[in-house]
């Protein structure tokens, strides 16, 4: 399992929190860290995929996600279905106006509501990239893994899995996660966890496996590259 790509950059990002006379460098957008996670594997988007993001489906996600996604080279002809457990981003004029730009782009937009995210009603292995933002922060933590788990189900067998965490989420879940050793505290401001058993820790008992980190470097977050466990034994 490879560890993130460049560990001293990737802690060198939160040197500004040791010194509270250093002013943070400016945000970018947080979903820049999906792009660094598949740095060096660019040949992936190189056809047309259908893409799933979970979870977050508000105007401003939208816009992010499928910026992202541009910006990483997805392809004419995929499709990008965002599922939510709640009707507004349904029903958002803006999101209309998104689905109607990225159609003229040739990339087919949805949007779904699931019950609590109940993925069993979508298509066994019919989604070659899974897509989801600080999951843990908004279940507890079996909820969590459950959704995981169902990702599993719909995820291509040559698929991956991009999962986004903030650093602040991690901390405020150290306990739960039960990897708290690997989290400190440096001048009242969260450290992300900083070892390969840590991440993996995150998605034990689940039925994906971390392949590879990739971190945002001043957005405070780092993605968890994930496939299904059997595809590893294909």
């Amino acid at each position: 399992m490879e560890t993130a790509p460049d560990l001293e950059g990737y802690y060198a990002a939160y040197e500004w929190a040791a010194n509270p006379a250093v002013q943070p460098p400016n945000r970018t957008e947080p979903y820049r860290a999906y792009k660094h996670a598949v740095e060096g594997n660019e040949r992936f988007f190189d056809v047309p995929m259908n893409v799933l993001v979970i979870g977050t489906a508000g105007p401003n996600s939208t816009k992010g996600y499928l910026a992202v996604l541009a910006d990483m080279g997805l392809k004419s002809g995929s499709t990008v279905l965002f599922i939510d457990k709640n009707d507004i981003p349904l029903a958002n004029t803006e999101n209309n106006q998104i689905v109607e730009e990225y159609a003229r782009r040739g990339i087919a937009v949805s949007f779904l509501r699931m019950n609590a995210m109940d993925m069993r009603t979508l298509n066994r292995g019919d989604f070659r990239l899974i897509m989801t933002h600080n999951l843990f922060k908004y279940t507890d933590l079996p909820e969590a893994r459950r959704i995981l788990d169902q990702s599993a189900g719909v995820l291509a067998s040559d698929g991956v899995m991009l999962h986004c965490l903030e650093c602040f989420t991690l901390a405020a879940f150290r306990r739960r996660v039960g990897v708290g050793a690997g989290i400190t505290r440096k001048y009242g401001v969260p450290v992300y966890i900083r070892s390969e058993r840590e991440y993996s820790a995150l998605f034990r008992n689940t039925s994906l496996e971390v392949v590879r980190c990739g971190y945002g470097g001043t957005d405070r977050c780092v993605t968890f590259v994930l496939r299904h466990v059997q595809a590893r034994e294909c």
